[in-house]
Parts: structure tokens; sequence; C-alpha cells
């Protein structure tokens, strides 16, 4: 004889308001996570983004340096002022080159000639002192 046993099917079942609604709260929970892996995709994709054009400027930066065999740095540099020529030069410590030169400035000239005046007046000042530390020595 056959026996009638209970089994499982999956059939089509009407849903009741009550499970509706906890499907519409499920829903709209999931819309929210939805919403927020997407901000942070966005925010992924963005900081990446960033970080990758950055990685390609230090990239071009680099192999520029490396095709043209030279780079800016900052240098140790003097200015020299030749007064009898007018000139003043601006020299490389490292290499002791010259980076630029242009003529002295009437101000510079100026600055220049007071400073001889000055230095002139303290060689005066000096030889005096000693021509009479001289003479108070002799006539000791």
């Amino acid at each position: 004889m056959i026996e009638n046993k209970p089994f499982m099917k999956n059939l089509k079942c009407k849903l009741s308001n009550f499970e509706k609604a906890e499907i519409a709260k499920q829903l709209v929970e999931l819309v929210g996570k939805k919403e927020e892996v997407e901000y942070e995709k966005q925010a992924a994709s963005s900081r990446y983004g960033s970080q990758l054009k950055e990685i390609w400027k230090e990239i071009a930066e680099l192999g520029k340096k490396h095709r043209e065999g030279e780079e800016y740095r900052e240098v140790e540099c003097y200015t020299h002022f030749d007064w009898e020529n007018g000139v003043v030069s601006v020299i490389r410590i490292d290499t002791h080159e010259t980076v630029s030169t242009r003529t002295v400035t009437s101000d510079e000239r100026q600055i220049h000639l007071d400073e001889i005046e000055v230095d002139s007046q303290n060689d005066e000042e000096i030889e005096e002192e000693n021509e009479a530390a001289s003479a108070s020595a002799g006539g000791e």
C-alpha cells in the first residue's frame, strides 16, 4: 500500500499586511545600507584617485629629472661687487660659477662710497692715536 506522507513544495502564497510591513521595513533598511556603501565606495574611489594622481605626478617629475639629467635645487651663492667695472655678479659657492651679472646701481655705488669714507676716517683716527701714543712714549 502507498502511504500518504506530507512533503514540502515551493508554491505561491498571499502575503498578509503584517508580512508586507516587515518586507517594507527590510527594504528601507537595505536602501539605507546601499546608499552608505555607495557613499563609501565614492569616497574611497575619490581618495584612491587623488592618491594615484599624486603618484603619477611624482613619476612624471622623476622621469623628467632622469631624462634631462638635471633639477633645480637651493644652492648657496654670494654676491661679488666689481667696483672698477661697475658689475655685480652672483656666484655659486659649490662650483664657483657665475650665475648672473648686472650693473651696479647708483644706490649701491653711493653706499660703497660712504663705506670708503667711513673707513678712511677710521684709518686717520687710528693713525693719529698711534702718533700720539708714540709721542707720549718718546716723551717719557
